[in-house]
Parts: structure tokens; C-alpha cells; sequence
């Protein structure tokens, strides 16, 4: 599994990961887009969210895998549905 880094200043980006409640998907970002990644099949699902701001924290919804919550460097968060694959919502500090 490897995500997308092209353009992403390594030493100024913070990565992060985030594996859903059933051990099916892992979601993966460093500093560029977020992907989604199946883990019986190692390969990614999606890649969504460029930057900018990058992405600095992940979580996927404790009862729905498919709606994952996106933290961003500029302290918004999105909230993106992998079923219909956009961001259905998003909160400004």
C-alpha cells in the first residue's frame, strides 16, 4: 500500500492513518490526499480531499465505516461519505 505524496514537503506535513472498528479499511494521508485503502485486498478503494490545507487527522464514524471525518491544518473538519464519495458536510472553528 503506498499513498499519494507527489508535491508534499515531507518535513512539513503530518502524517496520519486511521483503521475502521471492522479491520476492513484503513485510511491513509501525508500531508496530500487522503486514500482508502481495502485491507483484504491491500488496494486503494479512493483518493479524494487534495490539498490545500492538508489533512492532519482521520477518523472513520464509530457505527458507519463509511463516513469518515476529516480534520484539516486550517482546523476545519469535513465530513465525507464514501458511499456517494463528497463531502457531505463541514464545520469552521
Amino acid at each position: 500500500m503506498t499513498n499519494d505524496i507527489s508535491g508534499v514537503n515531507l518535513e512539513e506535513v503530518v502524517p496520519c492513518i486511521a483503521l475502521s472498528k471492522n479491520d476492513l479499511y484503513v485510511l491513509s494521508a501525508c500531508g496530500g490526499k487522503v486514500s482508502l485503502f481495502n485491507m483484504m485486498t491491500f488496494k486503494v478503494m479512493t483518493t479524494f480531499m487534495p490539498p490545500p490545507p492538508a489533512s492532519t487527522f482521520l477518523a472513520f464514524h464509530p457505527q458507519d465505516n463509511n463516513i469518515i471525518a476529516i480534520g484539516m491544518e486550517d482546523s476545519t473538519i469535513h465530513i465525507y461519505s464514501v458511499r456517494v464519495d463528497e463531502v457531505i458536510a463541514m464545520c469552521f472553528d
